[in-house]
């Protein structure tokens, strides 16, 4: 789909395709499956070409019906409200084809779907979060009709044209919130949908779950720790709370790590070295709050620990990271002003 938006306005195959390991021989396969590393990297392709504007961002996350997420889309399809479809999709959303995490939250007013892209880099965050929003308002249009009452708030600066908002949801963001997430009034969340099966609901849930474990099954203890750690929000687990999700002691993950020759120790150290890079590269990060993500018990702690990973501060990267993205946002200019090809629309290439 991705691939499909971008041929659409103007760029090739082999430009989406770049430097992924990707062909469209293999995206045309129904059965293979795409690393998350490839899909940033095409959506890097991607922003490198038409840039952080929403567009195309949107266009992509709208090109998504519910049958395109196969037993998935069965089962949000099989939730008897609004509110039923966010659960079930955070239950099993493993199997989303985004790169956001989410989580449900409630004001007095509203229900938020809260979507956190902390562990990407910021090139290509608010790419994600577009697709990630108009991927989650398609289903809810389809199946509800447009909500007459909603919210969604960015943590992006206003951009200057925001009319692909305003055409996608009927109204325009609101920008520089704390966070990225989109809500929902209460009484549309819990309106029932006439004619919905439970048990329909009950046996996608459970085909969903058998997919995921065949998926877990493949990539080992080490890569589900990973993905524990990765997908963390606000609160860093310790080694007790990623046995417990899954569902295994201690001492048993810490044989079955071993087995692959890791430890949760060394996973816990790249996830958090990857982790604060990113989150150093958010200006409105201090460094204690950084710390605290990281789940260090003091700064001090966490800048020792920076230290053995980068050989420099936290400070001192993060003003060099800048320096870099600098001279690499100059060097895009310079190149734009020179030439670069037309971003116009052009046909269809590629699935």
């Amino acid at each position: 789909m991705l691939l499909a938006t971008a041929c659409e306005h103007g760029m090739s195959v082999a430009e989406c395709l770049a430097d992924t390991g990707l062909t469209a021989d293999l995206l045309a396969d129904p059965g293979a499956e795409i690393l998350a590393s490839q899909e940033e990297q095409m959506i890097r392709n991607i922003v490198t070409r038409f840039g952080q504007g929403p567009e195309v961002g949107l266009a992509a996350g709208s090109s998504y019906r519910l049958p395109t997420f196969g037993m998935f889309g069965l089962a949000i399809m099989s939730a008897q409200t609004p509110r039923q479809t966010i659960e079930v999709s955070l239950r099993v959303q493993d199997l989303s084809a985004t790169l956001a995490h989410a989580r449900l939250s409630d004001s007095a007013d509203f229900g938020y779907m809260t979507l956190d892209s902390s562990h990407l880099t910021p090139t290509i965050r608010p790419f994600v979060i577009d697709h990630c929003l108009a991927a989650i308002w398609v289903p809810f249009v389809s199946l509800d009709g447009v909500p007459r009452t909603a919210t969604i708030e960015l943590t992006r600066r206003r951009p200057a044209d925001t009319t692909p908002y305003r055409r996608m949801f009927g109204r325009e963001p609101l920008f520089d919130q704390p966070a990225d997430r989109i809500g929902f009034c209460h009484d549309f969340l819990d309106q029932r949908r006439p004619q919905v099966d439970p048990l329909a609901l009950r046996q996608c849930e459970e085909q969903c779950r058998a997919l995921i474990e065949r998926r877990r099954a493949r990539i080992g203890i080490a890569g589900l720790v990973r993905e524990q750690l990765v997908r963390s929000f606000h609160v860093w687990p310790s080694m007790g709370d990623v046995a417990a999700a899954l569902t295994v002691s201690e001492r048993t993950l810490t044989r079955r790590l071993a087995a692959e020759g890791t430890s949760f120790r060394r996973i816990e150290a790249t996830a958090r070295r990857n982790r604060a890079e990113a989150l150093l590269r958010q200006p409105s990060q201090t460094i204690e709050q950084v710390a605290d993500a990281l789940g260090y018990a003091t700064c001090s702690a966490f800048v020792r620990a920076f230290r053995r990973w980068h050989g420099v501060p936290p400070g001192a990267w993060r003003h060099a990271d800048c320096l870099a993205s600098a001279a690499s946002g100059e060097a895009a200019e310079l190149q734009l002003v020179r030439g670069t090809p037309s971003t116009g629309h052009g046909s269809l290439e590629g699935t």
